[in-house]
């Protein structure tokens, strides 16, 4: 979201606002053993062929110069039935991709926000149809006391993109019921609820409600109630001098092909103080796929209910259409629902039409479920600003989703 201009000037003033390390860099750690056991793919009903089409795609990808480097990973059945890197670490150094690193998955942060409204909601904290309004009194004026927490859910709150592109540099927010108070003092540019626009200001004050609630940290709420329990030892809310998840952490591009600049690594001051709801978390892949799991499961994991089923059929309900937005699924549409992204096949009966959700982030990273399939699939970069996934999703749908035509006798 935003202009590549303002993008780039965005992560350079960072660059220059932020201080020098504290520390050298800590030894790595080796990563914790997968939730989901590999299996050869026959074993999952998937054809190792069609997998293998699927990542000379993403090969393709880094021989084009379109991304810099890429884990990909695909769970069926919750068994890993594929695994593989492309390209680069250092792009510089040629240093390889290496296996189960730690991304900066950006907006996908966003569900992972969402799950701690729903807990909220599920125990009675909180309802949909409140008033931000209620907590937040710079909200309180005009249009802006009309927003709701469905509102925000969906990104129909009027509220704009962010308030960093362009108002004010992100090193001078202090903590998320900052940004909750100057989105509440600027108030929404179109009227609550009648049109979609994607916030980053909007979800961040979802993060600054549930800190209001809970009496904690967003970072210290979704490690007890969220990362804990789904053993998510791979997931990082804030990067801290001496974590020894900090040498896996991969380095970020920026730029496109031909023309790819690394503008964070490990060792260099980190880019955000504190947890965004909106875009901050960093996560494995295999991190990711557990909380994915949770909700494809209807809320369960590990023989214990953490989400109700209502509040998992709540949020992947298609809200309002995300027109513009990219998609390569031939004849599926793109809606929203609550802090997650929705796909449609029109042509199925009503009730039925949802065959996939997941989330996308603006640092090249993409996560999809398939419920009804028992599948997971995800492609994660570390390169912003490129322009694959709907390459990937149309090849992903050809390979794995659409059933090969039987064989001539």
């Amino acid at each position: 979201m935003g202009s590549i201009a303002l993008a780039l000037a965005f992560l350079v003033a960072q660059e220059a606002n932020s201080p020098a390390p504290a520390s050298a860099p800590p030894t790595p750690v080796a990563a914790p053993a997968s939730a989901f056991p590999d299996a050869a793919p026959a074993e999952v009903g998937l054809d190792p062929e069609a997998l293998a089409r699927l990542g000379a795609k993403v090969q393709a990808f880094v021989d084009e110069g379109e991304i810099v480097g890429a884990e990909l990973v695909v769970v069926a059945k919750h068994r890993t039935a594929y695994r593989a890197t492309f390209g680069w670490e250092d792009l510089e150094k040629k240093t390889a991709m290496p296996p189960c690193g730690i991304f900066c998955v950006r907006s996908m942060t966003k569900p992972v926000c969402g799950t701690a409204i729903q807990l909220l909601v599920d125990r009675g904290e909180l309802s949909l149809d409140d008033k931000i309004a209620q907590y937040f009194h710079s909200f309180d004026h005009d249009d802006a006391a009309q927003i709701t927490v469905r509102h925000l859910l969906t990104h129909t709150g009027g509220l704009p993109m962010s308030q960093f592109l362009g108002r004010r540099p992100l090193q001078d927010a202090k903590d998320l019921p900052d940004i909750a108070d100057v989105a509440g003092e600027f108030g929404p540019k179109t009227k609550p609820g009648e049109v979609f626009n994607y916030s980053d200001d909007g979800s961040d004050t979802l993060g600054a409600l549930v800190e209001q609630l809970s009496g904690k940290t967003l970072d210290r709420f979704l490690a007890e109630e969220l990362f804990d329990p789904l053993a998510m030892r791979d997931t990082i809310g804030v990067l801290k001098d001496g974590d020894p998840r900090l040498p896996r952490v991969h380095g970020l591009y920026i730029g496109g092909a031909e023309n790819w600049t690394r503008y964070w690594e490990p060792g260099k001051p980190p880019i955000f103080k504190f947890l965004m709801a909106s875009q901050s978390l960093y996560a494995s892949i295999d991190d990711y796929a557990r909380f994915l799991a949770l909700w494809m499961d209807g809320g369960a994991a590990g023989g214990k209910r953490l989400l109700s089923k209502e509040a998992v059929e709540r949020a992947l309900v298609p809200g309002p259409a995300m027109l513009g937005s990219p998609i390569g699924f031939r004849g599926w549409k793109l809606f929203y629902g609550q802090l997650w992204m929705v796909y449609v096949d029109p042509k199925r009966a009503p009730g039925k039409q949802v065959v996939a959700f997941g989330h996308n982030g603006s640092d090249g990273t993409f996560a999809y479920a398939f419920p009804e399939r028992d599948l997971m699939v995800f492609y994660f970069t570390q390169s912003r600003q490129q322009r694959t996934g709907e390459t990937f999703e149309r090849t992903l749908q050809e390979t794995l989703l659409v059933p090969p035509a039987p064989k001539e006798e």
